[in-house]
């Protein structure tokens, strides 16, 4: 419970940098992602929404045109139902792949019917922004059978239409076969209690300057939960203490606290069980941060988490989760093991200590 509770009150910190929402409606930004299809690039108007790209309908439809993946679109008055026809020529009817202006929009949550092939589809998501539908990328390439990678490095996708299998290598991203990666979360998770000793600086969303953590049995030190300030956990004495650079002044007390910063360990323990991530299974595999990670991804009626595991240990090295519409994103970047000594943890000299 007291977990939960920080995690909430996380959440509302952050909240003014979150999309703002009203009875379903969302105010989302135009992405700045590069997007590449079949090696040629290509401007869209697309919006990040939930950490996922949404892209008009009929301009990936009019782009992947001629491909062997084309299909066309027809909107069904009678029915007020959109219909997707695979292998079949698209209907240009203008205005695809006009530019955005880049100024926020109101996304509506699409509820009007979808058919592909003649077979309705529950389970694309899907939001109208000025009129025009917007699809979530991942969901139309796996429904027509279209390669997508994502350079989390460059913010770059790419779009392959002459690929026949559902993950490929992209020119940016080199990419893993997926017969390599466990099918399911579970299979792959490291146990914490095999890395005492490791460096990681603490990213919670990209915009915010990280926290960079030190951990060695027990022991940690951070720089960063506030400006400039350095905290000390010594759990082997046990002592804590708190230090601005520049100072002439250390804060000690006597006992240290029990609470480990998110670290790479601890940053699912409120998720796993909850919505049984143990389960969720494999999506691709990536590079990110120098690392190749497996991708896992589970997603419910009121939650979308992805989890980004180093390939070679196991361990968590990004998370990203959206649960009853707010959004949440931890990163463990520079991640090393086995580095940190006791140096690390010596106090500065020549400061006057107080409270011991």
């Amino acid at each position: 419970m007291k977990k939960i509770t920080a995690i909430a009150i996380v959440i509302l910190l952050f909240m003014q940098l979150l999309p703002v929402t009203f009875a379903g409606n969302i105010i989302v930004n135009q992405t700045k992602s590069q997007v590449y299809v079949d090696g040629v690039a290509i401007e869209f108007e697309a919006y990040l929404i939930e950490g996922n790209n949404y892209f008009k309908l009929r301009d990936i439809a009019k782009a992947v045109n001629g491909s062997s993946k084309q299909f066309d679109v027809s909107w069904d008055e009678t029915n007020k139902s959109i219909n997707l026809v695979s292998g079949n020529a698209y209907t240009v009817v203008g205005g695809e792949l006009a530019k955005g202006d880049g100024m926020p929009k109101t996304a509506i949550p699409y509820g009007n019917s979808i058919y592909k092939d003649g077979i309705k589809i529950k389970d694309l998501k899907a939001y109208t922004i000025n009129g025009s539908s917007f699809f979530r990328l991942k969901d139309l390439a796996e429904k027509f059978e279209i390669t997508v990678t994502y350079n989390v490095e460059t913010k770059a996708v790419s779009i392959d239409t002459a690929s026949e299998v559902s993950v490929a290598d992209s020119p940016m991203t080199a990419k893993s076969p997926k017969s390599q990666a466990p099918a399911k979360l579970g299979d792959v998770l490291a146990n914490g209690d095999d890395y005492k000793n490791y460096y990681c600086e603490i990213a919670i969303f990209d915009a915010h300057e990280p926290t960079k953590l030190w951990y060695n049995k027990g022991d940690f030190k951070t720089i960063g939960y506030e400006p400039d300030l350095v905290t000390y956990n010594k759990a082997s004495i046990p002592e804590s203490a708190t230090y601005i650079p520049g100072s002439e002044i250390m804060a000690v007390v006597p006992s240290a606290v029990t609470y480990i910063p998110t670290n790479p360990f601890t940053v699912l323990d409120d998720f796993y069980e909850t919505f049984n991530l143990g389960q969720a299974p494999y999506i691709e595999t990536i590079e990110y941060d120098g690392k190749t990670c497996y991708v896992y991804e589970d997603s419910g009626l009121e939650y979308d988490i992805k989890v980004y595991v180093w390939a070679e240990n196991g361990i968590v090295i990004k998370l990203e989760t959206t649960a009853y519409g707010y959004e949440s994103n931890f990163a463990f970047k520079n991640l090393k093991l086995n580095g940190v000594t006791e140096a690390d943890f010596e106090y500065p000299k020549d400061v006057i200590r107080l409270g011991n």
